[in-house]
């Protein structure tokens, strides 16, 4: 993972996988100074994204619940869709994540509101960012959890003023009823020459929030906010890069789809019926076997875990 020193939306981060890659990154990179350096970091492969707000009176801090990321490492937080509280998280790495919460929130002595970012790769948990500051999903995490975030942190923030007691004391976890799951809003159908890549760099303007007792149905719910139609049945076109064959035969299977057949030229995986070829911008792509259109549903696969994303597909 390269980057510049300082970023904002993860402007001008990349994943590099080779030399050659690396050599155009660096080509294109501006303003590099000694003040101002390229920053390498190993990219966490195929690792389990999640993260958690805290509420901090600098002694003591508070997580309501850790919010798991549907989407793999490498993907901006803002763009990803994520789940609260975690589904497929271990329970185990679940009390690691609130612990290394707590104990840098209140080593750092925050006092007010706290986003952290941790990645999961082979069991261990990995610190991303840390960050002193309310993020974007304090209104979701104070939705689902029932919890008063903002104004809690405003009397810890004002508790010199107003002399009040710090109310992380009598904050205990409680059950929450209802899964939530937040899904990014992009522009993407406004821009239909913009390709729908994922990546470090945040894309999307906005967000929306799914309720149910079901993660799937509020998944779903979700989908239907930002308008994108998941089909419930026709014909799913996937195409994957050869890293990835050996994973995406199980989400085939779980599809339902079975009229597959793997060319192995290109390292797609091609339906019985002739999906077409063809090159559009310097980038291969698949193209609908009629203007009509015969695939209800989308599935593109990369290397890089960079998922396409826009109206009516979704990875």
């Amino acid at each position: 993972m390269v980057r510049p020193s300082y970023v904002l939306g993860g402007r001008g981060m990349e994943v590099v996988y080779d030399d050659e890659s690396m050599t155009e990154y660096m080509n294109a990179a501006v303003g590099v100074t000694p003040d101002r350096p390229i920053l390498i970091d190993r990219f966490l492969n195929h690792a389990l994204e999640c993260e958690a707000d805290a509420i901090s009176d600098g002694s003591h801090a508070f997580v309501p619940a850790v919010m798991e990321h549907i989407e793999l490492a490498g993907i901006h937080s803002g763009d990803s869709a994520c789940i609260i509280p975690s589904v497929h998280i271990p329970a185990e790495n679940v009390e690691t994540i609130k612990e290394y919460t707590r104990k840098i929130a209140e080593e750092m002595h925050v006092k007010g509101l706290m986003n952290m970012q941790y990645a999961i790769e082979n069991g261990k948990v990995f610190v991303l960012e840390a960050n002193p500051r309310a993020s974007r999903t304090v209104p979701l995490v104070s939705k689902v959890c029932n919890i008063r975030m903002v104004p809690l942190a405003t009397d810890i923030i004002t508790s010199e003023l107003t002399g009040r007691p710090s109310p992380i004391a009598g904050l205990k976890e409680q059950v929450i009823p209802n899964y939530g799951v937040k899904e990014a809003v992009f522009p993407f159908n406004m821009f239909p020459e913009v390709d729908p890549i994922l990546g470090p760099e945040m894309r999307s303007t906005g967000e929306v929030l799914g309720l149910s007792r079901s993660y799937g149905e509020a998944f779903f719910k979700a989908q239907e906010a930002v308008q994108s139609r998941l089909p419930l049945e026709g014909t799913v076109l996937i195409s994957v890069n050869k890293k990835d064959k050996d994973e995406v035969v199980g989400v085939a299977k779980q599809s339902g789809e079975r009229r597959f057949s793997d060319r192995g030229d290109r390292g797609h995986l091609q339906p019985d019926h002739g999906g077409r070829r063809s090159r559009h911008e310097g980038e291969e792509t698949l193209r609908r076997p009629s203007q009509r259109g015969r695939y209800d549903h989308q599935r593109r696969f990369r290397p890089d875990h960079q998922f396409p994303r826009g109206q009516g597909q979704r990875a």
